[in-house]
């Protein structure tokens, strides 16, 4: 008798949403850079990941992390 168990996971996405959201309205990506690139992602990734969970670099960092994340934000922004 060999069963196959699929664990899958359930990340919270609202409050994620929400903050990624007003960061959009407010302009926040253009302010950081006026042209798009890897590093303004990552800026406002941690900006909204801090505003979310305040914590040190590692621990947003882990947050963010596919095997440990904490919110969907790092699936959303890549």
């Amino acid at each position: 008798m060999n069963e196959t168990m699929t664990v899958q996971r359930s990340l919270p996405h609202g409050h994620a949403l929400a903050a990624l959201g007003t960061a959009r309205q407010l302009g926040l990506a253009r302010i950081l850079a006026r042209t798009t690139s890897r590093y303004r992602q990552l800026a406002l990734t941690a900006i909204i990941a801090h505003i979310i969970n305040p914590s040190s670099q590692l621990g947003t960092a882990r947050t963010l992390s596919p095997a440990t994340a904490a919110s969907s934000l790092g699936k959303m922004l890549n």
